[in-house]
């Protein structure tokens, strides 16, 4: 079962990182360039959220 759950997840960072790309393209325009760069760390938080609240079971504590 794990063997192709890698396929979904690259699917899902690759539309990820276009829509995060495409919202710091879009705030670029109206947003300073620092204000827009903070969407690429915004965007990637809820991800660090799940990574730091549920340590993938590989992991040794």
């Amino acid at each position: 079962m794990v063997d192709w759950l890698w396929i979904p997840i690259a699917i899902a960072a690759a539309l990820f990182q276009c829509l995060r790309t495409a919202v710091q393209k879009y705030l670029k325009g109206r947003l300073s360039t620092t204000g827009s760069t903070f969407t690429r760390f915004a965007f990637g938080m809820p991800a660090a959220i799940v990574y730091i609240l549920f340590p993938p079971s590989w992991e040794t504590r």
